[in-house]
C-alpha cells in the first residue's frame, strides 16, 4: 500500500478526496502496468523459444542428434517463469506481491535470454529496457526487487558459471560489479522519475479534490440560495395572508397597489377598490384632510409615516386604526413603501377607562399611604417584639446551660457515694434501693447532659475540633459499647463496609463517636427482633469527598407524621413511646445539629 500525502493547507475534505483520487490513479496505473507486462511475458516466452530455436536449435553426438536443451529450457522453464506472474496478475491485479512477482519474473526471464544467446552483449541491455518497463509501476520497491534479483544473479553465475552470462570461461567478478553498477545507474535515474510522477500526480488529484469541492459548495450554495428565495417568497406572502395585521404596499408616488386580506377585513375595503388612493375613502371626514397632509409630506420627503385616526366602516362602525410605513430603497433609488394597519380602538377604549380609574387609583393611592404608616408603625413594633423575643430566648439557654451545670455537679457526687454504698451493703433489699438510685441518677444525668448539649448548642457555645483520627477505631468504639445492650435483647450488631474507606479523616472524633452511639443506641433500643446493621460507605462527589454511616434495623417503624417531627427537641413519635422505651427526644435533636457542625447531615427514612 502506498502512503499518500497531502498538502497541509488543504481542508480536511479535500484531503481526503484528494487521497482518494490519488490512490485511485496510482491503483489503476498498477492494474494497467500488469496487463502490460503479461503480454510483454508472452511475448518473451515466444521470442525466447524462437531464439532457442534459430541459434541452438539441435545438440550433436556423432553422427546423431537431438533438440538441444536451450530449446527445452525456454518452453519448461520460460513457460514457468511467465506463469505465475501471469496468474497473479489475473486473480489479484494491482496487488503489492504482484508486482513484485511480476518484477522478479522480468528479471529471470531478463538472466534466461543472456543465458540463451551465450551472454552476448547486446542481450544485457534487456535487463535495462526492463527496469525502465517496471518504473511504470511508479513503485521504487519494484526497483529495488528486481535490481537485487539481476544483481544476485549475476554474481552467482558469473561466478559459477560465467560462460552462461559473459560468454567466457573464466570467472571474473569485476564484471558483475560492473553490470550492477551500471543497474544502480539507471535505478538513481528512475527513482528520480517516479518521485516527480508520483508528484504530478499528486498535485493532479489536489487539483481535481479542490475543484469538486469547489463544484460541490458551488452547487450547495446554488441550492440553499434556491430554497432560501423559494422559502423566503412563500414565507412573505404567507406571512401577508395569515398576518393578524393589516399589511399594504405602495410605489413611490404613494399609491396603493396592493393590501393582504386583515387590511380588507379592517377597513371593509377589498384589493382593488384600496388601490391608488381609495383607501382615504374609509378615513374619517374629521381626520380625512390630516391623513392626506402628512401621508403627501412622508412621500414627498422620502421618511418614515406614523399616524393615529378613526375610519368609518359600514356607514356607522367607527374604529381607530394606527398606520406605520417605511420606504423601500434599492441603493439610493426609491422603490416603494411598505406598510402596517392595526385595529387600536380596544386600546383606545382602553386609555379612556384608564383615565376614568386613574382618578380612582389617585384615592386609592392616599388610603393606601396612610394603611403604609400604619404598616411602618406595626413592623417596628414586631422588630422590637422580636428582638425581646431573642433576648429571652438567649437567656432560657444560658440559663439551660448553668442549671444543667449546677444539677450535674450534685448528681455526680450521689452517684459516688451510690457506689461507695454498694461496696458495704449486704441484704438484698439495700443492694435493690442502691442499684435503683445509681441506675435513676445515671438516667438523670444522661438528661443533664443532653439538655447541656443542647443548651450550649443554641447557645452558640458548642464547638467542634477538625483532627486527624482513624475511622476503623472510631467505629470500633462505638461497636464494643453498643454490644452489651445489643446482645442483652440478643440482637446481633453487624458492621459492613461498602469498598475501600480511608484510614485516616479530619474530623472531631469524640462528636462523630457520640452520635454513632447514639443512632446505634435508638436503633437498638426500638427494635425486639431482628438485626442492627451499621453500613460504612466512601462517596466520591463532585463536591469533597465524604463518609456515610447507615444504621439499619427493624424495629417499629414510623408513619410520615412522625418523620416529620422526630428531630424537634423534646420530642417522640408519640405519646407512648417515652413510656415504652424511655428517653426525652433530644438525641436526634443533638446528633442532627452535631452533624450539621461537622459539615455533613442526618437523614431519616422509615
Amino acid at each position: 500500500m502506498q502512503k499518500v500525502e497531502v498538502p497541509a493547507d488543504m481542508d480536511p475534505e479535500s484531503s481526503r478526496r484528494a487521497a482518494s483520487l490519488f490512490s485511485a490513479q496510482l491503483n489503476a496505473t498498477h492494474i494497467g502496468t500488469d496487463r502490460i507486462f503479461v503480454v510483454l511475458m508472452l511475448l518473451q516466452w515466444v521470442a525466447g523459444i524462437l531464439a532457442a530455436v534459430w541459434i541452438s536449435p539441435r545438440t550433436w553426438a556423432g553422427p546423431q542428434s537431438e533438440v538441444h536443451v536451450h530449446v527445452w529450457t525456454a518452453i519448461v522453464l520460460g513457460g514457468l517463469i511467465t506463469s505465475f506472474p501471469v496468474y497473479m496478475v489475473v486473480i489479484f491485479p494491482g496487488a503489492r506481491l504482484t508486482r513484485y512477482s511480476v518484477a522478479i519474473a522480468q528479471m529471470l526471464w531478463s538472466a534466461l535470454l543472456i543465458h540463451l544467446t551465450g551472454g552476448r552483449i547486446e542481450t544485457h541491455f534487456h535487463v535495462f529496457g526492463s527496469l525502465a518497463f517496471l518504473a511504470f509501476y511508479r513503485d521504487w520497491r519494484v526497483l529495488v526487487v528486481a535490481s537485487v534479483v539481476i544483481a544476485g544473479d549475476h554474481l552467482m553465475r558469473g561466478y559459477y558459471w560465467p560462460q552462461s552470462v559473459y560468454g567466457t570461461l573464466t570467472p571474473t567478478w569485476w564484471r558483475s560489479l560492473e553490470h550492477a553498477g551500471w543497474v544502480v545507474f539507471e535505478d538513481v535515474f528512475l527513482f528520480i522519475s517516479i518521485r516527480h510522477s508520483l508528484k504530478e500526480m499528486r498535485n493532479i488529484a489536489k487539483n481535481q479534490a479542490h475543484l469538486e469541492r469547489s463544484h460541490e459548495l458551488t452547487e450547495q450554495i446554488v441550492r440553499e440560495r434556491t430554497a432560501e428565495l423559494r422559502g423566503a417568497k412563500a414565507e412573505l406572502q404567507a406571512m401577508h395572508d395569515a398576518s393578524p395585521m393589516g399589511m399594504f404596499m405602495a410605489n413611490q408616488h404613494g399609491e396603493f397597489v396592493y393590501v393582504n386580506h386583515m387590511y380588507e377585513y379592517i377597513s371593509g375595503l377589498t384589493c382593488e377598490t384600496a388601490k391608488d388612493r381609495g383607501w382615504l375613502s374609509k378615513v374619517h371626514s374629521d381626520d380625512r384632510r390630516r391623513v392626506e397632509r402628512e401621508w403627501g409630506q412622508a412621500v414627498e420627503q422620502i421618511t418614515t409615516y406614523e399616524s393615529v385616526h378613526r375610519i368609518v366602516r359600514g356607514g356607522q362602525l367607527e374604529l381607530w386604526v394606527s398606520i406605520k410605513a417605511a420606504p423601500v430603497f434599492s441603493g439610493d433609488v426609491v422603490l416603494g413603501y411598505v406598510g402596517t394597519m392595526e385595529d387600536i380602538t380596544d386600546r383606545k377604549q382602553a386609555e379612556i377607562d384608564l383615565q376614568n380609574h386613574a382618578r380612582e387609583l389617585e384615592a386609592a393611592q392616599r388610603t393606601l399611604q396612610c394603611q403604609t404608616r400604619e404598616l411602618e408603625t406595626r413592623t417596628e413594633q414586631l422588630q422590637e417584639a422580636h428582638v425581646i423575643a431573642e433576648r429571652a430566648n438567649l437567656a432560657k439557654s444560658h440559663f439551660l446551660a448553668n442549671m444543667s451545670h449546677e444539677i450535674r455537679t450534685p448528681m455526680t457526687a450521689i452517684l459516688g457515694f451510690a457506689d461507695i454504698l454498694a461496696e458495704d451493703a449486704q441484704n438484698p433489699e439495700e443492694i435493690e434501693a442502691i442499684t435503683t438510685i445509681k441506675r435513676n441518677g445515671k438516667y438523670l444525668l444522661e438528661i443533664i447532659n443532653d439538655i447541656l448539649d443542647l443548651s450550649k448548642i443554641e447557645a452558640g457555645k458548642f464547638s467542634v475540633e477538625k483532627q486527624r483520627c482513624s475511622t476503623c477505631q472510631i467505629i470500633a468504639d462505638a461497636a464494643s459499647l453498643m454490644r452489651v445492650p445489643a446482645s442483652a435483647k440478643q440482637l446481633p450488631l453487624k458492621i459492613e463496609y461498602v469498598g475501600p474507606i480511608p484510614e485516616i479523616i479530619e474530623s472531631d472524633s469524640t462528636r462523630l463517636r457520640q452520635v454513632l452511639i447514639n443512632l446505634i443506641g435508638n436503633a437498638i433500643k426500638f427494635t425486639q427482633t431482628g438485626a442492627v446493621r451499621v453500613v460504612i460507605r466512601f462517596l466520591d462527589t463532585n463536591g469533597p469527598p465524604r463518609l456515610q454511616f447507615e444504621i439499619l434495623d427493624t424495629g417499629i417503624g414510623m408513619s410520615q407524621e412522625e418523620l416529620n417531627r422526630l428531630f424537634q427537641p423534646f420530642t417522640q413519635a408519640d405519646a407512648s413511646t417515652s413510656r415504652q422505651f424511655g428517653g426525652t427526644g433530644l438525641g436526634l435533636a443533638i446528633s442532627q445539629r452535631l452533624a450539621e457542625m461537622m459539615g455533613g447531615s442526618l437523614t431519616v427514612d422509615s
